[in-house]
C-alpha cells in the first residue's frame, strides 16, 4: 500500500515537472484562493474566539432590558437606575441578596475603555500618561479570568480609594508589579488612588479592554453622565435554571420600576460569551450584530475556495485530451480504473499541497497588511496545532474536490476509443465543463459586483458633502477645571 501511494505521488510529480506552465498556472491560481480562504479564516477565528478563555464562562450572563410600547419592542444593555442629581442608584444592586441562584454580580462601565471611551490622565511626579479603563463592582475579578499578579480577587476592588492596574501600567509608573502595590497615583489631577492589585495585561481575545479598574461605589456620582454604558454581569451558581432565574430578576426589577401607562418592561439574560457577536437587538432579542459579518465572510471564504477548485477542475479537464493517450496506454498494460483514479487524485492532492505551501508564504507576507486593514492584532498561526490540522484537512478536502471530476472522467476513457482517435470528450463532459464555467463566472461576477457596491458605498460616505469642510475641522477635548479657563 505504501509503495502504491509513493508511486502515485512520484508519477504526479513527474507530470507536474513535465507540464511546467500548466502546473504553475494551476498551483498559482489555487494558492491565491487558498490564501484568501486562510486570511478570512484567521479573521473568523479571532472574532469567534472572543471571551472564550474565562473559566466560569458557562455561568456568566449579561442582563438586558426590553420595553414594549404600542406593539414595538426596544431593548438595551443599559442597567436601569434612579438618580437624585448627585448620586445614582442602580435598581439591581440588591439582586445578589434577593435571588439565591446568583453567586456573584458586578456592574461595569464601558464608557472609559477603548475603542469607544476617552483616555484618562494618571500622574506620578512629573510623569503623566493617558490610559483607558473601567469601573466595576467588588465581585468583578471573582467572575472573570483576568489573572492577578499582586493582590487578591477578594480585596482588589474593596477599597473606595483603590485602583487595580495592569502589568503595563505598573511597569510604566513603578517599574514592576511588586513595586506598585500600596503606592499612590494622581488621577485627572483631582484625586489620589492607592494601587490595591495588579492584573496581567488584558489579552486581545477579551472584548473588555482596560488598563485600570476603579471601585464601583467610589464613582457613583459620575455615573449618571454615562448611564447608557452601565452593564450588569451575573454569575449564577452551578446547575441554576436560567429561565427561572431570569423570571425572578424580572419580577425584582418590576417591583422597583416606576409604572408607566402602556409600557411593559422585561429583563432578559444573554450568555456573556455571546454578547460580542450577538449585540444587536431585533424585536427585543439579541439575535443580530457582528454574527452577520461572520456569516457573510464565512460564505465568501467558501465561495472563493470553491471558485479556486472549479478553476482547477476546468484546467485539468481541458488537458484531458492530451492525457487521453497516457490513460489508454496504462489501461492496455494492465492498469485498472481504481489505480488510475488514485494516480489522478494523488496529482491533485500534490498540486494542492504545493499551492498550500505557497499560500503559507503569502500569508506570512500579507498578514501584517491584513491586520492593518481589519484593525486586528492576529498572530502568525504556524505554532498552533489547530492551524496544521486545518491545513492538512484543507489539502485533502480541496485536493479531492478539485481532482474528483478529472480523475473520474479520465479513468472512464476506453482504450479502443483512444487508439482509434475517436473524440473522447463526450456530451456529458462538455456539458459539465460548460456548467462549471458558467457557475464559476456567475460566482466571480457576484463577488466583483458586491465588492464594487461596498467600495462605492464607502467612497460615498467619505466624499459626500456634509455641509462642512472635514479636512479643516479639528476636535479638541478640553481637560481640567472649567473655572481655570477664560470666558468666551
Amino acid at each position: 500500500m505504501r509503495n502504491m501511494i509513493r508511486s502515485y505521488f512520484k508519477t504526479a510529480w513527474r507530470n507536474i515537472i513535465k507540464h511546467k506552465v500548466q502546473s504553475a498556472i494551476n498551483i498559482l491560481s489555487l494558492s491565491l484562493g487558498i490564501t484568501c480562504y486562510l486570511l478570512i479564516s484567521l479573521w473568523l477565528s479571532d472574532e469567534q474566539g472572543k471571551d472564550n478563555f474565562h473559566e466560569q464562562q458557562s455561568k456568566l450572563y449579561t442582563t438586558y432590558i426590553t420595553s414594549t410600547a404600542d406593539g414595538k419592542k426596544e431593548a438595551t444593555y443599559a442597567s436601569p437606575f434612579r438618580g437624585n442629581g448627585t448620586e445614582v442608584t442602580l435598581l439591581l444592586e440588591d439582586a445578589k441578596e434577593q435571588i439565591p441562584e446568583i453567586e456573584h454580580l458586578s456592574f461595569y462601565i464601558a464608557a472609559y475603555e477603548l475603542p469607544w471611551g476617552h483616555l484618562e490622565t494618571f500622574q506620578l511626579g512629573e510623569k503623566k500618561v493617558k490610559l483607558a479603563g473601567s469601573r466595576a463592582s467588588k465581585d468583578f475579578f471573582k467572575m472573570f479570568s483576568f489573572p492577578l499578579i499582586e493582590g487578591g480577587a477578594e480585596t482588589a476592588l474593596d477599597n473606595l480609594y483603590g485602583v487595580a492596574i495592569s502589568r503595563k501600567m505598573a511597569e510604566i509608573f513603578f517599574g514592576s508589579p511588586r513595586e506598585a502595590m500600596g503606592k499612590s497615583l494622581r488621577y485627572e489631577n483631582k484625586y489620589n488612588f492607592i494601587v490595591t492589585a495588579v492584573f496581567e495585561n488584558i489579552p486581545k481575545e477579551s472584548s473588555l479592554q482596560f488598563d485600570y479598574v476603579f471601585n464601583w461605589d467610589a464613582q457613583k456620582r459620575l455615573l449618571e453622565w454615562a448611564s447608557n454604558n452601565i452593564f450588569t454581569y451575573v454569575q449564577f451558581k452551578k446547575d441554576t435554571n436560567i429561565k427561572q432565574a431570569e423570571k425572578k430578576l424580572s419580577l425584582l426589577l418590576d417591583t422597583k420600576l416606576e409604572k408607566r401607562i402602556g409600557i411593559q418592561t422585561k429583563l432578559g439574560l444573554q450568555r456573556f460569551g455571546d454578547q460580542y457577536l450577538f449585540n444587536h437587538f431585533v424585536e427585543g432579542e439579541p439575535t443580530g450584530g457582528r454574527i452577520e459579518y461572520i456569516r457573510l465572510f464565512k460564505g465568501a471564504a467558501i465561495f472563493i475556495l470553491l471558485l479556486a477548485c472549479i478553476n482547477f477542475m476546468n484546467l485539468a479537464t481541458a488537458r484531458s485530451v492530451k492525457r487521453a493517450k497516457e490513460v489508454g496506454l496504462r489501461k492496455v498494460v494492465g492498469s485498472n480504473r481504481t489505480s488510475l483514479i488514485g494516480q489522478f487524485f494523488g496529482e491533485s492532492i500534490l498540486c494542492c499541497a504545493l499551492a498550500t505551501i505557497l499560500s503559507a508564504i503569502l500569508l506570512l507576507i500579507l498578514l501584517p497588511t491584513f491586520n492593518g486593514l481589519t484593525g486586528k492584532e492576529m498572530d502568525y498561526p504556524f505554532f498552533q496545532l489547530s492551524f496544521w490540522i486545518e491545513i492538512i484537512s484543507l489539502v485533502l478536502i480541496t485536493g479531492i474536490i478539485a481532482g474528483m471530476y478529472p480523475a473520474l472522467y479520465l479513468s472512464s476513457l476506453k482504450p479502443i476509443q483512444i487508439v482509434k482517435g475517436i473524440n473522447c470528450s463526450g456530451k456529458k463532459a462538455i456539458l459539465f465543463r460548460k456548467t462549471t464555467t458558467i457557475f464559476q463566472f456567475s460566482l466571480s461576477s457576484l463577488l466583483i459586483i458586491a465588492t464594487v457596491v461596498i467600495s462605492n458605498q464607502v467612497s460615498f460616505i467619505k466624499n459626500n458633502n456634509l455641509g462642512y469642510d472635514r479636512e479643516n475641522l479639528l476636535y479638541v477635548r478640553i481637560e481640567g477645571e472649567l473655572s481655570k479657563f477664560d470666558k468666551y
